[in-house]
């Protein structure tokens, strides 16, 4: 949950070591902060998160590192999300 989905989240990308994943929320992604809403979305963007809008070598870089979408076709271990 929380934290512990983000984590697992970046072994997901970053490692080797793990057969599977579970988690109990989902996922850092290209589309959160349009999900969270305008007021978390501007919070997000004041700690560097890029902005919806912003489609630059940067900003694809930065959520290349941590979110599944842009990563979807290399990713090859079975998640298990157990979300409500």
């Amino acid at each position: 949950l929380s934290d512990g989905a983000s984590t697992v989240q970046f072994a997901l990308l970053h490692s080797n070591l793990f057969s599977v994943y579970a988690i109990s929320n989902c996922c850092w992604d290209t589309s959160m902060p349009v999900r969270v809403g305008p007021g978390a979305a501007g919070q997000f963007a004041t700690m560097g998160y890029p902005r919806t809008t912003d489609h630059s070598a940067v900003a694809e870089d930065f959520w290349r590192q941590i979110a599944i979408s842009p990563n979807a076709r290399t990713i090859t271990a079975p998640i298990l999300a157990q979300v409500p």
